[in-house]
């Protein structure tokens, strides 16, 4: 790749989240990235790199489990904690009692502040009263990590 890559973009996993937070369906993300064509946040050439990492992560045996249109899913919401504190986890699906929380990396390293992260969302999660899964999702990697 390229330096003038859009990996190489500092702002790259910002813009990724915010893909990820507008896919409710495994189909949503060609509108959203021709949505950021057309308001010039990327260019063509950037959005046909991102349609293959996308197509990427639904080969991930995982991921289709996520956007199922059975469950409540919660994207990118906050969880205000009874101390005054924000957290924000990238997506949350629940089914009655049970909550599966998702965080998405998007760079190229496994880092142990991640599941430090996830496990504190996990945390306030079963404070509310669910059963928690959790699982980090490196994007780039091809990879999902079941966090326990």
């Amino acid at each position: 790749r390229t330096n003038n890559s859009i990996f190489a973009c500092k702002n790259y996993g910002n813009l990724m989240h915010e893909i990820f937070s507008n896919i409710h369906a495994e189909t949503d993300y060609q509108k959203i990235l021709q949505d950021f064509v057309r308001q010039g946040r990327i260019n063509s050439h950037e959005a046909s790199e991102i349609v293959s990492e996308i197509a990427d992560f639904w080969k991930i045996p995982e991921t289709k489990n996520w956007f199922r249109k059975d469950a409540m899913i919660l994207n990118e919401t906050t969880i205000l904690t009874p101390e005054g504190h924000q957290y924000r986890p990238d997506r949350i699906i629940l089914e009655g009692k049970n909550a599966t929380v998702i965080d998405y990396k998007f760079g190229e390293h496994e880092l142990p502040s991640y599941k430090r992260q996830i496990k504190n969302y996990t945390s306030l999660l079963n404070r509310m009263g669910y059963q928690t899964n959790a699982y980090l999702c490196y994007v780039k990697l091809k990879k999902v990590e079941q966090i326990t």
